[in-house]
């Protein structure tokens, strides 16, 4: 799906879909002030269960600080639960997670059925990745 104003539906050729936006300052481009993604199947408790492995990621900061346009993006985990053999040990303390959303998608296995408001503008799940860049001191 396409984000389109006036003007860029023109220069495509498509219908607008009423996604201009503006500040007092700038000209109208395509936005989006919201984001929903609906849940999945099971709850995060039954995947946790489940998950030999892994971080329960809950809150990240930097976020804003990626290059959207390329996908690139390197984020400091403000609250992560580290998982082993379907229990939450502990706390991960002083990590990072990056790489690219575009690469990233392909390792999308699992959302969970709880969906919660995220900073003010979406509506997520959780979202269970595989093979992904965490990074920190021990």
């Amino acid at each position: 799906n396409y984000y389109l104003d006036l003007e860029s539906a023109h220069a495509l050729g498509l219908e607008p879909t009423g996604n201009g936006m503006r500040n007092y300052d700038e000209l109208p481009s395509p936005g989006y002030t919201t984001i929903i993604l609906e849940g999945g199947e099971r709850g995060i408790d039954e995947i946790i269960r489940d998950t030999e492995k892994g971080i329960l990621v809950c809150g990240v900061l930097g976020g804003g600080q990626s290059n959207v346009l390329a996908g690139d993006f390197s984020v400091n985990l403000a609250l992560a639960f580290l998982i082993e053999k379907g229990e939450l040990r502990g706390r991960v303390k002083n990590a990072m997670f990056g790489g690219n959303l575009y690469q990233l998608q392909p390792n999308l296995r699992e959302l969970s059925r709880e969906v919660q408001d995220v900073y003010g503008h979406m509506r997520l799940p959780y979202m269970v990745f595989e093979r992904v860049k965490v990074a920190g001191k021990a």
